[in-house]
């Protein structure tokens, strides 16, 4: 039994993200395991980490000396568009990555996008890099129906809705209003206009949508759409990064060359088919019982014993990537 000092640090789930509420997610399903003594440093914490074992950083940071280090990288938004990031933002956070890379014993990342950033533009060799899919809570399912119609009510949200999560929502827009007569059936709602939402909530909402719409570019944890197939909500996503990783048959996919068109035709035909939005529905809750804290938490156990090598990772991204 290893001691492990699990840093969640730098997580800030006053304004909950996926690469947050994904760290806070795998660390719960490690206590829940029980396999080794955990330490939980816990978000806004100014304790110094005890001694141990095994340092985890589930929400990225910096690898500390006298530990085995294991990092999740969070995001490398600034590798993927680094003219949106500026040059002074991507000379900064590119340090940080690099000098993390450089002590890590071990770096997971939470998809293949991210494993490829870190090979293609930081030069780390492919195999100390294991690949951690995100993870969804137990709980985090589909609601009743009841509860979808009251935070519905509560949010103030119309009778039928598709919930927009992303910045880059310019031809979602464009998209929608090239439907014409037919969206007036339904509002598109962007996420960014209602209140932060607790995970009751937010599991409420997603219930109750017709379709969530993820147009974030260079996204390289792809939870946000989990979150809605777990909730049997079909999600239309940007063809762009990690979405397409984990969405397959349970979702639809936007071509980014294509955009303003496919957004149309995507959420029109989901707009006018409620068989199509069924079908989706179940292949969707399908895919997303595969992506558990739970078995997450399960397949990184091996890499937090003290000696543990990386040749004998159970690379979980593999297993759950299907030819298609």
């Amino acid at each position: 039994m290893a001691r492990v000092i699990i840093d969640l640090r730098n997580l800030d789930l006053s304004h909950p993200n996926a690469p947050s509420t994904n760290g806070h997610n795998l660390a719960s399903a490690l206590l829940r395991r029980g396999d080794h003594e955990y330490i939980v440093l816990e978000p806004g914490s100014t304790a110094k980490p005890p001694p141990g074992d095994v340092y985890f950083l589930p929400a990225g940071g910096r690898p500390l000396f006298g530990y085995r280090n294991l990092v999740l990288f969070p995001e490398l938004d600034h590798l993927l568009a680094p003219a949106q990031a500026g040059p002074l933002r991507v000379i900064a956070r590119t340090w940080r990555a690099a000098l993390t890379t450089s002590r890590a014993d071990v770096l997971l990342a939470p998809s293949h996008t991210i494993r490829d950033a870190l090979v293609n533009f930081l030069r780390v060799p492919s195999m100390r890099i294991v690949i951690s899919p995100p993870g969804l809570e137990p709980e985090f399912a589909r609601t009743s129906l009841s509860e979808a119609t009251a935070a519905r009510m509560a949010l103030g949200l119309p009778e039928r809705y598709l919930l927009l999560f992303g910045t880059e929502h310019g031809p979602v827009f464009e998209g929608w209003t090239a439907i014409g007569a037919e969206r007036e059936r339904a509002q598109l709602v962007p996420a960014l206009n209602l209140p932060t939402l607790d995970r009751e909530m937010l599991r409420a909402a997603l219930s109750g949508a017709l379709a969530c719409v993820y147009c974030g570019l260079h996204n390289g944890v792809p939870l946000g759409p989990l979150e809605a197939m777990a909730c049997g909500s079909p999600p239309i996503v940007i063809g762009d990064a990690a979405y397409p990783e984990v969405v397959r048959d349970g979702g639809l996919v936007v071509r980014p060359t294509e955009a303003v068109a496919d957004w149309k035709e995507s959420m029109a035909a989901l707009l006018r088919s409620p068989k199509l939005r069924s079908d989706l529905s179940v292949r969707g809750r399908s895919v997303a019982a595969n992506y558990g804290a739970d078995r997450s938490a399960r397949l990184l156990a091996p890499l937090l014993e003290p000696r543990a090598q990386i040749d004998e990772r159970i690379d979980a991204g593999k297993e759950d990537r299907r030819d298609s």
